[in-house]
This record gives C-alpha cells, structure tokens and sequence, in this order.
C-alpha cells in the first residue's frame, strides 16, 4: 500500500508536534521512522492506524482517503495489549472478529507462532510472558490480520537480542510474502540502517532530510 500525506499537522494545545508538507512511503517498502523523544514519532503513527483524532490535512492509502481503508491498517505498540487468555486465542482474536472460518484462524495462527518461534507457548496464558515473548505475541496477532500497512510503534525496544533479531527476520518475511508496507518507529541508528529501505528523519515534528549519519539513505520530501 502506498501512502501519502499532505499538510499534514497536530497539536496538543499551543503546541504543534507535527508539521508535514509531504511525505510518501512507496508501496511495499520498509521504513524506519527515526527521531529523538518527543520527535513526534508515535503521533505520527497513531494518527497514520485511524486512532488519533484531531489533525488536519491529508492521508492518502493507496488511492483512498483516510477513513476509507483502515481495516488494511494494523499497529503494534510498544506496551501491547494481551487478553487474559492463551497465547493462541490472542493471535487468533481478530480474526474470530471478523469471522474468519476456524481452519483459517488455525492455519494463520500456527504459520506465525512457527515464524516467531512462540509455538511452543501456544497454550500459556499471555498475560505471563517476558517481555519479548510479548512482542512476539503481538506481532504475530498482526501478521494474522494480514494487514497492507503495518505500523510498529518502538516495538523492539527494551527487548533481548535474540527476540529483536528474530522479529527483525520475521519483519522481512512478512513483507516478502504479503507485499505490505512497513512503517516501525526507532531509536537505533543501527536497526533502521539494517532494516529499512528508506528512512525518514523526524526533529521537532517536521520531517529532516539532512542528516550526516543517514547519508544518501534518508528519503524525505519534507522541507
């Protein structure tokens, strides 16, 4: 899915954190969005999932206007949500939503506890996993709604390496299968080098192009 924004702003009182002229994230790519505390990063990404009211301007996924086609929009938040029942019955709850036929949800929820490598916690309770067990969790409960827009909001932070690399890996799977685009919120240089297709640099809500570090990496439209 391609996505689009036109004058985009928000602010929380007098105080405006974010102002976007234009920026686009081309179909089926991975992006890092990177920026210090308060860079607007989350806002932007909330308001991006249809969960944020309270802006002006203009979102545009893949031809159709913001409204019209968030059920393709999933976010994963840093501190996700877990239903106190199993491991299982979380990944599978949006699709039981949608009423999705049972062998579906089965087929789709084993295929990304396999990926993740969380299918051995299938039946403990979610609401008792480590933290990166957690990640796990969540990110395979978005794999399984099989989104067009995949939003990770700081999703591999405070985790340990060995759950980050195997969500960075599963991250690149789901793209290749599904064709989606990916936008994940990041503090790390290093990861958003190492993951992304193109980075898009945010300082003070605006979108930043110059950035020595990023080199010819950064991709904005921005000012």
């Amino acid at each position: 899915m391609k996505v689009g924004i036109e004058n985009l702003q928000m602010s929380y009182g007098k105080r405006k954190v974010l102002d976007i002229p234009a920026l686009e994230i081309a179909d089926g790519k991975m992006a890092a969005l990177w920026g210090d505390n308060g860079a607007g990063k989350s806002t932007l990404l909330r308001i991006l999932a249809g969960v944020l009211p309270g802006w002006t301007g203009k979102i545009d996924y893949g031809g159709k206007a913001c409204g019209s086609y968030l059920k393709g929009v999933t976010l994963v938040h840093q501190t996700p949500y877990m239903f106190n029942c199993s491991v299982r019955e979380n990944i599978g709850y949006p699709l039981r939503l949608r009423k999705e036929p049972e062998k579906e949800i089965v087929r789709r929820t084993d295929e990304w506890m396999r990926v993740l490598g969380i299918d051995a916690l299938a039946e403990r309770n979610a609401r008792r996993l480590s933290g990166g067990e957690t990640q796990k969790t969540a990110l395979a409960r978005a794999f399984a709604a099989e989104p067009e827009l995949l939003l990770l909001d700081e999703a591999t932070a405070g985790i340990d390496l060995a759950s980050m690399s195997c969500i960075e890996e599963a991250l690149r799977t789901y793209r290749a299968q599904k064709h989606a685009t990916i936008l994940f919120s990041t503090h790390s240089r290093e990861q958003a080098l190492r993951l992304a297709d193109c980075v898009i640099c945010l300082d003070k809500g605006k979108v930043r192009a110059e950035n020595e570090f990023f080199t010819d990496r950064v991709y904005s439209t921005g000012d």
